[in-house]
């Protein structure tokens, strides 16, 4: 039906961070508020067209700053997403999508990012559907993990049968960066949708080249939730384990980069029968999977359709060490700092680069409640995330870094209120 819709939600974040550092220099504690506003768009038209625009405006009111976090700020109005959509182009399953526009999947895993991009979709085989989309998105501002002219992407994805979706896809990137990586991404991807039985598989190939050296890499991620109603509650166990390639030599003298990546493009953020969004590699920590080994256990509770808790434990540990060859914890949400007082904050994406020598990063417990349609149109989400290190940030290991860490633990604790019209 041809016409002009609009729709909106407005929400604010209340977040605590306490002793959010691993290193001595600092104190690291922040509060903040966060109030945003979105606001949509869409028109259909004749033929097949349509027209679809996402604006939001997020500003942050900062209550007790961390001194050395350098935060990323938004302009006062960004325009989220903005495209054009051509379905059944003259009667043919295929169709065009061009602009800014959402690359997102249940796991966002693979991709969670507002691209600009030119899309053309096949689906003579509907529900499985083909894609190729080319990708110029990424500029050369520090917030970016790659500084990249274009990317290619080719991806088959679709229901095979009832409670089984798959896809298998290939990306390509350019970099016109000073390391001249030109990785290649190649894998494969089950979900089942059972409502009992949840199983998930993300397996991935990380070849190309990188300043010179060529990738030889992957990585696995893997496991499962299942739900079960007892004692008149709807009830739910995970149990995920993720594993990402890492060095075992110096690929300066090889050659060779085993070190797996992510796309840059990912947020690591899915559900497991709850009703809200979970960081599922921790709230705190929240690392790229990449030279890693992550084992998730997860207990969940929903007393209703509309209410749910998450109690998550996750140990991660690194999948190679050496003492001789500097190690990457990439993209992780926690700072560390040196002695010296200069902080290197990962999550604007920059890795943070020291040696970890031993293969016990830590251990993390998170609790995560939602609550969603309170008062008819109201959701409410709850985090509260604890971080432990392990022995490679404590002593006696000290005497190997060059910056002292601390035994303090980090602390999250976070309040989400939205409001939908």
């Amino acid at each position: 039906r041809e016409g002009l819709w609009s729709r909106g939600k407005a929400g604010v974040i209340q977040r605590w961070e306490n002793d959010y550092t691993i290193g001595d220099s600092a104190s690291d504690n922040y509060s903040g508020v966060e109030p945003q506003f979105k606001l949509e768009f869409a028109a259909i038209g004749p033929s097949g067209l349509s027209a679809f625009a996402k604006f939001r405006s997020r500003t942050e009111s900062i209550v007790n700053d961390a001194p050395l976090r350098d935060r990323h700020k938004e302009p006062a109005v960004h325009v989220y997403e903005a495209f054009a959509l051509w379905r059944d182009i003259a009667g043919a399953p295929v169709a065009i999508q061009a602009g800014r526009q959402d690359f997102d999947e249940y796991r966002e895993w693979l991709f969670d990012a507002q691209l600009d991009a030119l899309r053309l979709y096949a689906y003579p085989l509907y529900p499985i559907v083909a894609e190729a989309a080319y990708i110029n998105s990424l500029d050369d501002s520090p917030e970016n993990k790659f500084r990249t002219t274009e990317d290619f992407l080719l991806h088959v994805h679709g229901r095979l049968f009832d409670g089984a979706e798959a896809a298998a896809y290939r990306l390509w990137r350019t970099d016109s960066g000073p390391r001249g990586q030109e990785p290649i991404w190649t894998g494969l991807r089950f979900r089942g949708t059972h409502p009992r039985l949840r199983p998930w598989v993300d397996i991935a190939w990380l070849r190309g080249w990188d300043k010179g050296r060529r990738f030889s890499a992957q990585a696995v991620d893997l496991g499962t939730t299942i739900v079960q109603r007892l004692a008149g509650l709807n009830m739910s166990a995970t149990v995920g384990y993720a594993n990402a390639s890492g060095n075992d030599h110096n690929p300066k003298e090889t050659g060779i980069n085993e070190e797996f990546r992510q796309t840059g493009y990912e947020d690591n953020t899915g559900t497991f029968a709850g009703v809200t969004s979970l960081q599922y590699y921790g709230e705190v920590f929240d690392p790229e999977l990449s030279n890693m080994s992550i084992l998730t256990l997860g207990a969940g509770c929903r007393p209703s359709g509309s209410l749910s808790i998450d109690v998550i434990y996750h140990t991660f540990q690194q999948s190679e060490y050496s003492e001789a060859v500097q190690r990457e914890i990439q993209g992780t949400d926690l700072t560390v700092y040196d002695n010296g007082g200069r902080g290197i904050d990962p999550s604007n994406g920059r890795p943070v680069t020291d040696l970890f020598p031993y293969k016990d990063i830590g251990w993390e417990l998170d609790v995560v409640t939602g609550l969603t349609g309170l008062f008819g149109f109201m959701n409410v989400k709850w985090v509260f995330g604890y971080f432990s290190p392990g022995d490679a940030l404590r002593p006696p290991y000290w005497d190997l870094f060059p910056f002292k860490p601390k035994e303090q633990s980090a602390v999250l604790n976070q309040l989400n209120l939205e409001w939908r019209f």
